[in-house]
């Protein structure tokens, strides 16, 4: 939660001088250095960046569900059924319904 207001840059920088120190530390050892750079490094960093911020919206939909419904869905079913059939359908965000012709 303290890492979301940094921005990306700050991210790449940090992972970035991680990677390298890590790198020392694996050549050093005689293994073989991560990829300090890359698509996969910026997949990353991007995940890394952006996951507070998915975390908060999901948590405040959750609790947009009543908890009444939340308790009955997890009394009467195994809780991932109740989350993927009950929880997760009424927490979604409205959708205009389609105009029929």
């Amino acid at each position: 939660v303290l890492l979301a207001p940094l921005p990306p840059m700050t991210h790449a920088m940090a992972w970035s001088w991680l990677f390298g120190q890590l790198n020392i530390i694996l050549l050093r050892a005689g293994l073989s250095a991560l990829p300090a750079t890359g698509w996969g490094v910026a997949g990353w960093v991007q995940i890394v960046w952006l996951l507070p911020l998915a975390t908060a919206f999901s948590l405040i939909a959750l609790d947009s569900v009543p908890h009444e419904l939340t308790e009955a869905a997890h009394l009467l079913q195994p809780s991932t059924h109740a989350l993927t059939k009950i929880i997760l359908p009424l927490a979604a965000p409205l959708t205009k319904p389609s105009r029929e012709r």
